[in-house]
């Protein structure tokens, strides 16, 4: 029982670091100037994996062109743009910081996993360019599905397993490999039941947040509406279109974690985890809705660096939410719960 208590105010006290700093970085990022060492290093970085889709498809006969002018990749006439989110940037940073939060290790010991992990990341985030983009010049129908919605929880769920890698160590097991590549398997299920239902969703989610708007707000001349997979805010006589299924799609993360670390025999604990799990989930869709709807009404652009910063970090938070949701929810689970050293 002392144990148990323990590795709850552990993730807990995890949690809020994590959220924190995580906030606090993308924050800070968000308001430095555009010429600065950090733009410089985005560019870098472009350039970089831009060069290493060319390197890793030319063995395999694949046509393959990087124009660094213009930041683009061509695979077998197919053009894709390299933009600062296609680096995995977020993602490198999402996990420097669950490294640099994580109680257990020493400075040494998380300087070595950042450089590490980071090095595996961008290999992963390369190979997701060069599929993606094998995929758009055979396959350009089912394009958008996976650069948008498929590739976005597979590869969140990825580097999540990279991080519990290192924070297990030497002890990392098999039965972490199984746990990662079932939790991947569901999330591609995951996803695509999601986006069968995606319609209905999004319209339950426009009349919840048109109702919640009128009712504590009371704003005139405003509505919500949904429609390819996106909600629409009608006020004034003007209109702003948010693509949040995006952010509802990382919700597979969750479900996909949830049902990889279930227990065959205990199928009504596992019925409570996701049921409490989801509808938690459904409430942050909520309140992602209702902050956008919010700045629009307050007539703040959407190009405005405020609603740039404030979508970024919902952009982040969906990914890294149902991640800590489910660790909450299953504290046995964490490898850094072990007595600190």
């Amino acid at each position: 029982m002392a144990q148990e208590k323990y590795s709850t105010i552990s993730a807990y006290r995890f949690s809020f670091r994590f959220l924190v700093l995580l906030s606090a970085l993308f924050l800070a990022l968000g308001l430095l100037p555009v010429f600065s060492l950090f733009g410089l290093f985005i560019g870098g970085l472009i350039d970089l994996t831009g060069s290493l889709v060319v390197v890793l498809l030319k063995p395999f006969g694949v046509p393959v062109i990087y124009e660094d002018t213009f930041a683009t990749v061509t695979v077998s006439g197919f053009k894709m743009l390299i933009d600062p989110e296609c680096t995995a940037f977020y993602f490198l940073l999402i996990f420097s910081v669950a490294v640099i939060t994580s109680p257990p290790h020493n400075i040494s010991h998380k300087i070595k996993g950042i450089l590490a992990g980071g090095v595996i990341i961008i290999f992963l985030n390369v190979l997701r360019i060069a599929v993606l983009g094998v995929t758009g010049a055979n396959f350009p129908a089912i394009f958008n599905f996976m650069h948008t919605y498929l590739w976005q929880g597979v590869f969140a769920i990825a580097v999540f397993f990279i991080w519990l890698s290192w924070n297990q160590g030497p002890s990392a097991s098999k039965t972490l490999l199984t746990f990662c590549s079932v939790a991947i398997f569901v999330s591609i299920i995951a996803i695509l039941g999601l986006w069968l239902v995606m319609g209905f969703y999004l319209n339950v989610l426009a009349s919840v947040s048109e109702w919640a708007f009128n009712a504590f707000l009371s704003s005139s001349y405003f509505s919500v509406t949904a429609a390819n997979e996106a909600i629409t805010y009608h006020h004034l006589g003007g209109f702003v279109t948010f693509p949040i299924s995006v952010d509802i799609f990382d919700s597979s993360i969750f479900f996909a974690l949830t049902i990889a670390s279930a227990k065959a025999n205990d199928i009504g604990r596992l019925a409570v985890k996701l049921v409490c799990g989801l509808g938690v989930l459904w409430l942050v869709h909520l309140i992602f809705a209702m902050v956008v709807g919010y700045l629009v009404i307050q007539g703040v652009s959407i190009e405005s660096e405020l609603s740039t910063n404030t979508l970024l970090l919902m952009r982040i938070y969906s990914i890294t939410i149902p991640v800590l949701l489910w660790a909450l929810m299953s504290t046995n689970k964490w490898a850094w719960l072990r007595k600190e050293r």
